[in-house]
């Protein structure tokens, strides 16, 4: 957490607290959900339609 006037590793603060960035939001949302809590019914809400993952399985393609 950083101080009133202080810069963070966002390089934003407001009001004393820090902010996060539309992408810290999306990670953490990632992670938390889908991968912590296995709600993977939102993986089409968060993973773009044209996304291809490389895995060493093979690739996957969507959020499927």
């Amino acid at each position: 957490m950083a101080w009133a006037g202080e810069t963070t590793m966002s390089g934003r603060t407001m009001r004393g607290r820090v902010v996060e960035s539309d992408n810290e939001r999306f990670v953490r949302r990632f992670v938390e959900d889908v991968i912590n809590r296995g709600e993977t019914d939102l993986l089409p809400a968060l993973v773009a339609s044209d996304h291809i993952g490389h895995d060493p399985l093979g690739d996957h393609y969507g959020p499927e």
